[in-house]
């Protein structure tokens, strides 16, 4: 069974990116769509509902974390707050309600001015865990007399409501590139930061890194150069790693012992595709697509065997071919990453097979799904001229109430888009 408490660890309810990084999530909806929309609203006093069932037209902010031209940062939401690290070296959080900043910290690390990958401060998405938000900034510590600048790595603690400072440590990472950070994932004693990205279905394994600190000592317990994490549980980190046969050098899915950084077990991809982890939240398995292929895995960290698979009908080029959703409750949503794709249900707490799954038929089209919380999966129909709709999560089956707005990341207070943040209503 999903530990909700694992999960509350690591939820970010962000929907990490698409494509072949590791996470996956929907196109936002917007203002565009209901052209009868007022400006930006007034927010008031954000009201929980859990789960929103319909949400006001009209944004509180046109700021939105999933739009790069908001130039926010790195960002999370929780409790109707963004929480935003930056390239300028702090982290803060962020009332939507007429983009107040109710408080900002700053890195102790220099920025790297070498210019090209690496320049500056890179910062990870902070992950709110119990009362704080830990985030994640690369950069250098300046170094005295004859001593040359360190590449180095901090850890950042603050308390999530005041920015205070609970703890902080600075690890000198070698000659390690810090660029695009993630925090993968937090588990009882120890969290897991990866370095390095993929590219339409491809990577550069000298530029990727992996470490594992230990939470208690703040220190490294282990570091893995050219390996990407994805996902961390069962005591397993997973990811991706180049390795060699016959001195052929290809792309593999791995797991790591998070004690240690032992192998544990290795799968040879497909192709030599990177795989996709596409919820790193849920930690009592890995969902996994692989670039370039039609495959969708759930594996057992532990091991690295398959718990259920499913194979898309049309294979997507440079990218997974599938798109995943958890509500963070108890449901995998996962889509065919085509045009009115199947959709399937998955409950957590037995992963073995679907609940149901939707096709669309002469009766019913299926949506783009864009995001899931709490019991309702919400998305988009009609093509240009799109409709947000919402079904329920148990049976797939429309839901009464059309959501106004079909938002990517939801919470009870507030559903984003990559055109605006939004207020539920209902």
């Amino acid at each position: 069974m999903v530990s909700k408490k694992r999960v509350a660890i690591v939820a970010i309810l962000l929907a990490l990116s698409s494509g072949c990084s590791n996470g996956s999530s929907g196109s936002g909806t917007g203002p565009s769509e209901h052209p009868g929309s007022s400006p930006v609203a007034s927010a008031g006093n954000k009201k929980p509902f859990d789960p929103p069932r319909v949400f006001n037209a009209s944004p509180i902010s046109q700021k939105s974390p999933l739009n790069p031209a908001s130039r926010l940062g790195e960002c999370s939401s929780g409790d109707g707050l963004l929480y935003c690290a930056s390239g300028a070296g702090t982290i803060s959080a962020i009332d939507p309600s007429g983009d107040k900043q109710k408080w900002t910290t700053k890195t102790q690390l220099s920025p790297n001015k070498n210019a090209g990958p690496g320049a500056g401060w890179s910062a990870a998405a902070p992950v709110r865990t119990d009362d704080l938000a830990i985030t994640a900034f690369g950069g250098v510590t300046e170094g005295s007399g004859t001593s040359k600048d360190r590449r180095s790595l901090e850890i950042l603690a603050v308390d999530a409501s005041t920015g205070k400072q609970r703890w902080n440590n600075v690890l000198d990472v070698g000659s390690a590139l810090v660029d695009h950070l993630r925090i993968v994932g937090i588990s009882a004693d120890s969290i897991v930061i990866s370095a390095g990205e993929t590219t339409f279905c491809d990577w550069v394994d000298t530029m990727t890194a992996t470490w594992v600190v230990d939470l208690q000592t703040k220190q490294i317990r282990w570091k893995k150069d050219g390996f990407l994490a994805g996902n961390v549980g069962k005591g397993v980190v997973s990811g991706n790693i180049m390795t060699k046969k016959n001195n052929v050098k290809y792309t593999a899915l791995t797991g790591l012992s998070d004690s240690d950084g032992n192998a544990l077990w290795e799968t040879a991809t497909p192709n030599h595709g990177v795989t996709g982890f596409l919820r790193p939240e849920i930690t009592d398995f890995i969902v996994t697509s692989t670039c370039g292929t039609v495959d969708l895995n759930l594996l057992d960290p532990a091991t690295g065997t398959a718990l259920y698979s499913d194979k898309a009908k049309t294979r997507a080029d440079l990218t997974p071919g599938w798109d995943c959703f958890f509500d963070k409750s108890t449901a995998l949503i996962c889509q065919e990453k085509i045009v009115n794709g199947r959709i399937i249900s998955i409950d957590t707490r037995s992963p073995s097979e679907t609940v149901w799954q939707f096709s669309s038929d002469e009766n019913r089209t299926a949506p783009a799904i864009t995001g899931a919380f709490h019991g309702i999966i919400y998305g988009t129909t009609g093509g240009n001229r799109k409709q947000a709709v919402s079904l329920d999560v148990n049976s797939g089956n429309d839901l009464p109430d059309a959501p106004v707005v079909a938002p990517t990341w939801v919470d009870k207070y507030l559903g984003i888009t990559r055109e605006g943040i939004y207020l539920p209503t209902k």
